[in-house]
């Protein structure tokens, strides 16, 4: 405790100008640090990295920054389950390699689209965006607002010919017809 103030914890440090720090190493080798300001910030730095995390007024949530070139991997147990590649700002989700082309990549599973809202018109929707200046205007595929069981189309293997239509056999599987 840098202060006159009681201890609030077994390691309590405390500073009149506001911001506390933390330091690991050897005396005048500090390997990392450990900083909190006033605002509730906390900075991580050592090495070659910097990390810090911001909780929001708005929400209580977390802002997670990251200071130099280094990507950002979210893990638990060991296993990556969100990366942010800084090169590309590219993110994946069960991938620590999204392709370059790829935004956004999600393996290992189903990407579910919820509803957007409560009422009539407002079930699941995958939207694809124009390339326009202002990227407003989209096409998009939509749920019925009430479906009696799961239904998964399989699309054909191959692109149909000129006139052809997109046909179902009624059992999910569509062909060009």
């Amino acid at each position: 405790n840098t202060s006159a103030t009681v201890p609030q914890a077994d390691l309590h440090i405390s500073n009149a100008s506001g911001t506390s720090t933390l330091m690991f190493g050897r005396a005048n080798s500090w390997s990392s640090t450990v900083t909190s300001n006033s605002s509730g910030a906390l900075a991580i730095t050592g090495g070659n990295s910097n990390f810090g995390v911001t909780t929001t007024a708005q929400d209580g949530g977390y802002i997670v920054n990251l200071a130099g070139t280094g990507n950002l991997s979210i893990q638990r147990n060991g296993t990556t389950f969100l990366f942010g590649q800084q090169s590309t700002g590219n993110v994946g989700i069960g991938t620590t390699a999204p392709v370059a082309t790829n935004r956004l990549e999600v393996k290992g599973g189903a990407i579910a689209a919820g509803s957007i809202g409560s009422g009539t018109g407002n079930a699941g929707q995958v939207r694809f965006y124009d390339l326009g200046d202002s990227g407003n205007n989209f096409v998009a595929f939509r749920a019925p607002d009430s479906i009696a069981s799961d239904v998964v189309w399989s699309l054909p293997a191959a692109d149909g010919t000129v006139g052809q239509v997109l046909s179902t056999n009624g059992a999910g599987s569509l062909s060009w017809a």
